[in-house]
C-alpha cells in the first residue's frame, strides 16, 4: 500500500502527491526500476519511508515503481514535519536520507533497528553519516551516486568520508 503523510494515497487530500502516484501506477516500471529495486534488495516484507517531491525524478524511480515491482508498502512524507518521529513509528526497512534532511535532523534520536538498508544520495554525504546510520541500527549504508536526469545507482560505497 501507498501511504501519503501516513493517510492512504486513494484518500489523501494532498491532490499534487496522489496525482503523481495514480500516473506513475499507470505506467510501466523500466529497467532503471528494476536495477534499483534488485540493488535495494526489495521484497514483499519491504517498507520503504521516502521524502520526495512528485515532480523528482526520484519519486517514480526510486520510489513508486520500485514499490510496484516488490509489493512492498511504501510511505512519503511531504515534508519534515515530525520526521524523526515518523521514521521512528514506521520502522522502515528501507529508506533514502539525502544529505538536506540528514543535517537537519539528529541523528541520534534515530531508532534505524528495523532498517535493512540505508541509501545517502542526491549531494556530498556529510562526514561520518555512514557511520552514525549504522549506530542508529542501520543494517548497511551507503553512499551513492546516479545521473540526476536518470538515476540509476551507478557507484555506491559503505565507506565513510570518500570525498575528501
Amino acid at each position: 500500500m501507498i501511504y501519503i503523510d501516513g493517510i492512504e494515497y486513494s484518500e489523501s487530500d494532498n491532490d499534487e502527491y496522489r496525482s503523481a502516484v495514480i500516473n506513475a501506477l499507470e505506467t510501466k516500471p523500466d529497467i532503471i526500476s528494476e536495477y534499483n529495486t534488485e540493488f535495494m534488495r526489495l521484497d514483499s516484507n519491504s517498507i520503504m519511508l521516502n521524502t520526495y517531491r512528485p515532480d523528482s525524478v526520484a519519486f517514480t524511480i526510486l520510489g513508486i515503481y520500485p514499490y510496484m515491482l516488490a509489493c512492498g508498502d511504501l510511505f512519503i512524507k511531504t515534508s519534515m514535519k515530525n520526521y524523526v518521529k515518523d521514521m521512528n513509528e514506521i520502522k522502515p526497512t528501507h529508506t533514502l536520507i539525502i544529505p538536506s534532511i540528514y543535517n537537519r535532523i539528529d541523528v541520534n534520536d534515530l531508532d534505524l533497528t528495523n532498517c535493512q538498508q540505508v541509501l545517502v544520495g542526491s549531494d556530498l554525504t556529510p562526514d561520518n553519516a555512514l557511520t552514525f546510520l549504522r549506530m542508529a541500527g542501520a543494517k548497511s549504508a551507503y553512499s551513492v551516486y546516479g545521473s540526476t536526469l536518470v538515476p540509476p545507482i551507478v557507484a555506491h560505497t559503505e565507506a565513510d568520508n570518500h570525498y575528501r
